[in-house]
């Protein structure tokens, strides 16, 4: 599968821009979600659907961003794992009732041990040593 994405607009004032993503399995017109009266597709002046699913806004933090950071961060925010699951059956999602109201308490998560203490440069190169041989 070959993920391909579209700038649909850039808003200068807010640092932002428009990205659809598509694939070559999943066209944007299989995304498509503006539908006329007679449920075709609405489109832009150029033919591409006016919105899909997968329309994405990005705010461009860095200011002095070059096109190539741009169009890394584009593609780090490709739903890649969404695609992917649109390939699949979803069989976790047959039985569960929708508009029941279920009520729970939150426990937040166990956090391990914390500690205030520095670590020193032999504990750091430890550490990154079991990150990098671990398999």
């Amino acid at each position: 599968m070959f993920i391909k994405y579209r700038i649909i607009d850039k808003n200068i004032d807010d640092h932002s821009i428009l990205v659809r993503y598509y694939t070559n399995k999943i066209t944007e017109d299989d995304l498509a979600n503006s539908f006329d009266e007679d449920n075709k597709i609405i489109r832009t002046k150029d033919g591409y659907p006016i919105r899909c699913r997968t329309d994405t806004n990005i705010t461009i933090y860095k200011t002095d961003s070059t096109e190539k950071e741009i169009d890394e961060l584009i593609q780090s925010h490709a739903p890649v794992q969404w695609f992917k699951l649109q390939t699949e059956d979803n069989k976790s999602l047959s039985e569960l009732k929708v508009g029941k109201e279920k009520e729970f308490t939150y426990v937040a998560p166990a956090v391990g041990d914390v500690s205030d203490k520095a670590l020193t440069d032999e504990e750091i190169d430890k550490l990154l040593s079991e990150l990098t041989t671990k398999k």
